[in-house]
C-alpha cells in the first residue's frame, strides 16, 4: 500500500474521536452500532464491508467509523482497504 493511502488511513483515524460508544449487534456478521458524540448513529458491517454512512461503499476504503470499530476490536484496518488501493494499480 502506497504512502498516500497510508497518510488518508491516518487522517480518517483521527476524525474517529467523535465515536462515543460501540456495541456489537451480531458477532455472527460481525455488525456494529455506534453513536457519535452528535447523537447520530451508525452500523457498521465488517463482513460485508458497509457503514451507513456510505463512506466505505462508495470509496471502497474504510471510513472513520469503520476504523474506530476496528481498532477497538484490533483488527488490522489494512485488510479491509480494497484491493484497488493495494500494489501497482
Amino acid at each position: 500500500m502506497g504512502k498516500q493511502i497510508k497518510n488518508k488511513l491516518k487522517r480518517e483515524l483521527q476524525g474517529a474521536e467523535s465515536v462515543i460508544d460501540v456495541q456489537l449487534y451480531s458477532r455472527v456478521i460481525t455488525e456494529y452500532s455506534m453513536q457519535l458524540s452528535n447523537s447520530r448513529h451508525l452500523v457498521v458491517n465488517l463482513t460485508i464491508r458497509t457503514c451507513s454512512c456510505r463512506w466505505w461503499q462508495i470509496n471502497r476504503f474504510p471510513c472513520r467509523y469503520a476504523m474506530a470499530v476496528m481498532s477497538r476490536g484490533k483488527k488490522w484496518v489494512c485488510d479491509y482497504v480494497s484491493v484497488c488501493y493495494k500494489g501497482p494499480m
